[in-house]
């Protein structure tokens, strides 16, 4: 586990992690860290399908988290209304923020996290937290994850998995970048309630992606209207259908590339491109890279994805 500085500080030192649950189930680890730097540290979540997790209610711990889902999966932080999550969003939790989770995915619920500094935040020139008596703490829940900053966290990922001594002043860039992203994209982003049928739509998508789905067949699908759906699902999720659609897929299709043995022409049909040309020249538009390129990851590679 790469640990590039001790993350401690004068009162304050990364918390440590539990199992995301109130009442502790022994003998399953869910989380741990992969990284543990001056001002962030990351790790990774695994919850399997028949984890008593899902039944009990679950605590985020002490620390400023944003959670990257890499499956769908429903939360409900206490106080609040349920949101579905999935890979073209995060999820920003504040210490000691209380949740129920829903099944949704018969991969159960698997993510990446990033915990923040408290200092980091509270002298963050962005707008994307207010504060409290108790500190900084994050304005926003559900918070679109621009490619850029998603290619970002899954190379960050892949580099600290394969690198044997990392670059700590390397890895705080990035994750800096990350959190700029994320902070930025929350000043725009709209929290409160959630139309139900934006969350159909969104489980629709997340289960049938490799599809050839067009907007009237989703309305269909719905029962409402292609153009009231569309103007609904804008408006609460900052994408587009069709947008959110290609995201999904793209998003998947990373994940694909980490497998080496997975030629990349294969990989584009297997998310529901018609073509590889189609494939390619929509991944290089999103992510500004070509999908060769992000498969070896180094820390040129990362610098160039990210920072540069």
């Amino acid at each position: 586990m790469p640990r590039t500085s001790t993350g401690q500080a004068l009162g304050w030192e990364w918390p440590e992690l539990g199992n995301g649950s109130r009442s502790p189930y022994r003998g399953i680890t869910r989380a741990h860290y992969t990284y543990q730097g001056d001002d962030f540290a990351l790790g990774a979540f695994s919850c399997a399908r028949m984890d008593p997790l899902w039944s009990q209610l679950n605590w985020i711990g002490e620390g400023h988290h944003i959670v990257f889902p890499t499956t769908s999966v429903g939360i409900c932080v206490m106080s609040e209304g349920p949101i579905l999550t999935g890979p073209n969003h995060v999820i920003l939790y504040n210490p000691g923020d209380q949740y129920k989770r829903q099944l949704i995915s018969t991969e159960g619920d698997r993510s990446i996290f990033m915990i923040v500094r408290p200092q980091r935040l509270r002298s963050h020139p962005r707008l994307g937290h207010v504060e409290d008596g108790s500190g900084p703490r994050f304005a926003s829940r559900l918070v679109p994850l621009r490619p850029r900053a998603h290619l970002a966290r899954w190379a960050l990922v892949r580099y600290l998995s394969v690198a044997s001594n990392p670059d700590a002043e390397l890895v705080e860039d990035v994750c800096c970048f990350i959190l700029d992203e994320v902070l930025d994209a929350a000043e725009g982003s709209r929290d409160g309630p959630h139309h139900p049928v934006v969350d159909e739509a969104k489980a629709l998508l997340v289960r049938r992606y490799a599809e050839p789905l067009t907007l009237n067949q989703i309305g269909k699908e719905l029962f409402i209207s292609a153009f009231h759906l569309a103007r609904l699902f804008k408006a609460e999720t900052n994408y587009t259908l069709h947008g959110y659609l290609m995201q999904l897929r793209l998003r998947h299709a990373l994940e694909l590339l980490a497998d080496p043995h997975l030629e990349v022409r294969h990989i584009g049909s297997r998310v529901g491109f018609t073509t590889h040309s189609h494939f390619t020249e929509s991944f290089r538009r999103s992510f500004r890279a070509t999908p060769s390129f992000v498969r070896r990851i180094d820390a040129d590679r990362l610098r160039a994805l990210s920072v540069a």
